[in-house]
């Protein structure tokens, strides 16, 4: 036999085996010649097709870039955003869609994006990318840990309060956790005017 320019032909034990080279196909002829000890006989040409094989993309980069250091980031937290990035292939050249998921919620489309953790974001997280081309998709999966962030406590009281003299004054402490965390109070007493915490009150009593 003969080997044309791309199929590579080869006989075993009467056996004929083709391969052809990784991700290509087309037609391509192999002549095919067979003798006896005296006589050679006329060659046989044989045309092969090899049919075209879609092949999945492969995804070669997923990383979160912390924008403030433009290096791939080590930790996560609250109330911050964050650069998301993916590189893939595709040995057949199709256009090739992405899909970001986070605990199995779409979150982005596109091969880069920039994605806000708010304050209910804290928690182990399953990052997923599922990269598509017209007939198949690939996907690749990380663990990211988003961590708290602490937010201040705040008050809702008035900045000013009347007391007469003489008396004592009690006043309601109202102030809220976006965090659920429970809250201690402390007071400190100006030089006339006493002043207590007690329970979620605060008593102020003027000196005599």
């Amino acid at each position: 036999f003969k080997n044309n320019q791309y199929i590579i032909a080869q006989i075993t034990n009467n056996q004929l085996e083709l391969t052809s080279p990784e991700n290509w196909y087309g037609s391509d002829t192999i002549t095919i010649t067979a003798s006896d000890s005296l006589l050679e006989s006329n060659s046989n040409n044989i045309n092969i097709n090899v049919l075209r094989i879609n092949d999945q993309p492969i995804i070669t980069l997923l990383e979160i870039i912390n924008p403030e250091t433009s290096q791939e980031a080590q930790e996560l937290f609250e109330d911050k955003s964050y650069f998301f990035k993916a590189e893939a292939v595709d040995v057949d050249n199709s256009d090739l869609t992405y899909e970001w998921f986070l605990d199995n919620s779409l979150i982005n489309i596109e091969k880069e994006f920039t994605h806000y953790f708010d304050f209910t974001s804290q928690g182990n997280k399953e990052l997923k990318l599922i990269v598509k081309d017209q007939e198949s998709e690939t996907s690749k999966e990380m663990q990211i840990q988003v961590n708290n962030v602490n937010r201040i406590p705040f008050f809702n009281m008035n900045k000013e309060i009347s007391v007469n003299e003489d008396q004592t004054k009690l006043i309601d402490i109202i102030a809220f956790d976006e965090d659920n965390e429970l809250l201690t109070f402390t007071v400190s007493s100006p030089e006339n005017i006493l002043c207590k915490i007690l329970e979620n009150k605060l008593e102020i009593t003027p000196n005599k």
